[in-house]
């Protein structure tokens, strides 16, 4: 599907003998302004490109994908350029190889695991916990088009280890 200089791509089965499927999207939307006016929608501006692969069943899904945004901006949420790197097995482990954030000066970043229990709403205990995250020069001005009644600029570094269960984390802020 191609419109509003944005192209669309999905192929994929599903099989409800055995409950499993397979879809592959890509989406590489230049400008996602235009392309969701096509449905009313025009609460989103910037660009987006995304791969992504579905497969397993509904009980055991397994995930890959990675997606792009630069200049995003939903409502009054200016977010900058975000990248995204992850997949899901067939035993529930997340992973989320790279998650970045960059708005000017100010920048997110995040990775790590857990597994997920197949109704998706709760974490197992014993599941190693490894995750770290870094925010830097965060500005909240950058981030909201509106005046805040707060202003400054915070940094924090985040470790958690061990299992969902009992963890250990640090964090470092200014």
């Amino acid at each position: 599907l191609e419109a509003a200089s944005s192209k669309i791509n999905a192929k994929g089965w599903f099989s409800p003998q055995s409950d499993s499927f397979s879809l592959s999207t890509a989406v590489d939307s230049p400008d996602l302004e235009k392309l969701l006016a096509l449905t009313g929608e025009t609460k989103a501006k910037g660009s987006l490109k995304l791969d992504a692969d579905f497969s397993g069943t509904f009980k055991k899904p397994v995930f890959t994908a990675k997606a792009k945004s630069e200049n995003l901006r939903i409502e009054k949420l200016n977010l900058g350029s975000i990248k995204l790197e992850a997949s899901l097995d067939d035993s529930g482990n997340l992973k989320i190889h790279d998650l970045s954030l960059k708005n000017g000066p100010a920048s997110l970043t995040a990775s790590g695991n857990a597994k997920i229990s197949n109704n998706f709403n709760s974490i197992v205990s014993d599941t190693p916990v490894d995750l770290k995250a870094s925010l830097k020069n965060f500005d909240p001005a950058l981030f909201w088009t509106e005046s805040l009644p707060f202003s400054g600029i915070f940094k924090a570094e985040l470790e958690a280890k061990g299992n969902a269960a009992n963890s250990s984390a640090v964090l470092k802020s200014e």
